[in-house]
């Protein structure tokens, strides 16, 4: 996974970039907002790690480039200035987490993560079905079905938001916690797909099909 990093301070650069190596990331650092602008351009990322607070355009204005060049890659924004239940600029930028000064390893790993699987949830759910596969995929997106486990607890009613020729995303309608690597995914008026967790994010469920 690649990670781009914004931040202007060397030190807090430094700290944070190896924290992300250390936990297997790629991760490329900018220090200035239009230097992150012109690499985040090429859309070789899987999120950014952004500092509001730049010396030459703050953290907005990059996303602001990125977005009208056709960038979707997740943001994350880090600051200790802004309370994100109020920032309404952010939010229509898309940006999809706020990292609040001071932060430790579990945080910064954490924010990453979760902006990743979410950015794939997203990806996954505008993908349109492959033709070729529609007589043995469950091809419609929103379609409903039912998620039957091995091990005898209840099964969990759930929304088929995308699918490919390898997995689906689902929608939980129930309580994901918990939930296990491998069950039967049970369409209407279709045969069972025997699927493995790949990612969960919320009541999103990411599963290939075995």
């Amino acid at each position: 996974m690649r990670v781009l990093y914004v931040e202007d301070d060397n030190a807090m650069a430094v700290a944070v970039a190896n924290m992300l190596r250390r936990a297997g990331y790629h991760c490329d650092v900018a220090r200035l907002g239009r230097e992150a602008v012109t690499v985040g351009l090429a859309g070789e990322y899987d999120v950014i790690l952004l500092d509001i607070d730049l010396p030459d355009i703050d953290g907005y204005q990059v996303v602001e480039h990125l977005r009208s060049g056709g960038v979707r890659t997740p943001v994350v924004m880090q600051t200790g200035l802004v309370d994100p239940h109020q920032d309404g600029k952010g939010a229509s930028l898309g940006v999809e987490d706020y990292l609040l000064k001071p932060f430790n390893r579990e945080s910064v790993i954490g924010a990453v993560e979760a902006a990743i699987a979410r950015g794939r949830a997203a990806a996954e759910a505008e993908r349109p079905a492959s033709p070729e596969t529609s007589m043995d995929r469950p091809s419609r997106p929103l379609l409903a079905g039912r998620a039957i486990f091995d091990d005898g607890r209840p099964a969990i009613e759930c929304t088929i938001v995308s699918v490919t020729s390898d997995g689906a995303a689902l929608r939980v309608d129930g309580d994901p916690t918990g939930w296990p690597e491998a069950f039967v995914l049970s369409v209407p008026g279709d045969k069972g797909y025997r699927c493995r967790t790949c990612w969960q994010t919320g009541d999103k469920i990411g599963v290939r099909f075995a």
